[in-house]
């Protein structure tokens, strides 16, 4: 049976440095580990699992630095929350309609 840690130490870590090789993904996070995997099964050129620990449940995957991207999204305006939060509710209402 895999050994667990606490939650603070079952981390994530994505190192990304300044030279030409891959980025690195180490991570515990078991929906990014599938994500990762289903990437390299379709993409073994750009991504590649280096390294496993099933003691601790941990994957390291190498990743060509142009297919990982972060991105910074702003907060929705308290106009915009209100908007959606009445499409919701129409939409919820036509459903139980139909």
């Amino acid at each position: 049976m895999a050994k667990r840690g606490s939650k603070e130490e079952r981390e994530t870590i994505i190192r990304f440095d300044e030279t030409d090789g891959p980025a690195v993904i180490y991570t515990f996070n078991a929906d990014l580990k599938k994500r990762l995997k289903s990437f390299t099964k379709k993409h073994p050129e750009l991504c590649n699992m280096t390294a496993e620990d099933k003691e601790y449940g941990s994957m390291t995957y190498e990743i060509d630095k142009s297919r990982l991207q972060i991105r910074f999204t702003a907060p929705y305006s308290a106009e915009r929350k209100e908007n959606v939060g009445k499409m919701g509710r129409k939409n919820k209402k036509q459903s139980k309609s139909e």
